[in-house]
């Protein structure tokens, strides 16, 4: 009986022990490191106080990209199909855009969803990267956001860049 008393105590020694050494183990993985705050409250910058109108105006002869030639691109983006989740009232639209530019070109069509009684209720964008002159592509536009049932999808703008 004593040999059993004593492995007992034994195995609970150990057991003792080795909970110890994982606590302790976990007590300086989960040690804190210093506040941020503390970290910005050090990094003053030189020209603490400074208005913003002091800032170094405005450089008006900087570079701007040129302007493609050619007509303009609302013509070539159409609304094909206009959708309101039945499940969650989020609505999308397909878009179809065709490249009405002389070379090759992206997209960005900025769709607005607009309710029965006129208001805008959320936006979405469709991308065609990459269209070829007189290439066609259907793109998606997600809005977020629940809609009533009845809304429309119309097109706001269409921005054309050069590839």
């Amino acid at each position: 009986m004593t040999l059993a008393v004593g492995g007992s105590l034994v195995v609970a020694g150990a057991l003792v022990a080795l909970v110890h050494s994982l606590l302790d183990a976990a007590a300086d993985s989960t040690a804190l490191a210093p506040a941020r705050s503390e970290a910005y409250e050090e990094e003053v910058p030189e020209d603490e106080g400074a208005p913003y109108d002091e800032e170094a105006p405005y450089d008006a002869e900087e570079e701007t990209e040129p302007v493609a030639p050619g007509p303009r691109a609302d013509g070539d983006a159409t609304v094909t199909k206009c959708v309101r989740d039945k499940l969650i009232g989020w609505p999308h639209a397909e878009v179809k855009v065709v490249n009405g530019g002389e070379g090759p070109a992206g997209y960005i069509v900025f769709v607005e969803f607009v309710d029965p009684d006129g208001r805008m209720r959320t936006g979405g964008v469709a991308i065609a990267d990459d269209l070829a002159p007189g290439a066609s592509v259907r793109a998606e536009a997600q809005g977020l956001g629940e809609v009533p049932p009845g809304t429309t999808c119309r097109i706001d703008r269409v921005e054309r860049d050069p590839a």
